[in-house]
């Protein structure tokens, strides 16, 4: 039983994976659909509903998308992809709506919000802010973390400055 419980188990990484990866797809297509982003916004959406632990990597996505135009190539202010609060807010008021209509929004509020509210006060006062838990690994005096840590934000940045260039025609 114990091998079969693991091998069958509901992984809530699976779907939000799935959202995310077909948003990203969406947003880095050249095409110049009217669809292409309410639809990514619709998928960042459900990678945040399916887990909460993506709104920080999909608030990122989101922002660069402001910021690149796949079409061009080139790194300026996108205002189109302003579109994707059409897709975010039709996931809202679906999930809403079906919160509202099968009487959970209290529960969900109780889970969610005031849960969340409740143990944070609860945290020992040394248990650090967003930007420590960032800088952790360098912090933690392993030099293969930090040299990791290092070579991939080099990389990251390296990644950016040449996206131009590193996509195909």
């Amino acid at each position: 039983p114990g091998f079969v419980l693991s091998a069958i188990e509901y992984r809530i990484d699976v779907p939000a994976n799935l959202f995310f990866f077909a948003a990203i797809a969406i947003l880095l297509t050249r095409a110049q659909s009217w669809w292409r982003f309410p639809v990514a916004g619709a998928l960042l959406s459900l990678a945040v509903l399916s887990n909460v632990r993506f709104a920080p990597l999909v608030f990122v996505v989101a922002g660069l998308a402001f910021f690149r135009d796949p079409i061009e190539q080139r790194w300026r202010l996108h205002p189109r992809a302003l579109w994707m609060a059409a897709g975010v807010a039709l996931v809202g008021t679906i999930f809403v709506s079906y919160l509202l209509a099968t009487g959970a929004w209290t529960p969900f509020v109780d889970g969610v919000i005031r849960y969340n509210l409740i143990s944070e006060k609860l945290l020992p006062a040394d248990a650090g802010s967003f930007f420590s838990r960032l800088l952790l690994p360098v912090m933690s005096r392993d030099p293969a973390i930090i040299m990791l840590w290092i070579l991939g934000s080099i990389g990251a940045v390296f990644a950016l400055r040449r996206m131009r260039t590193a996509m195909p025609e």
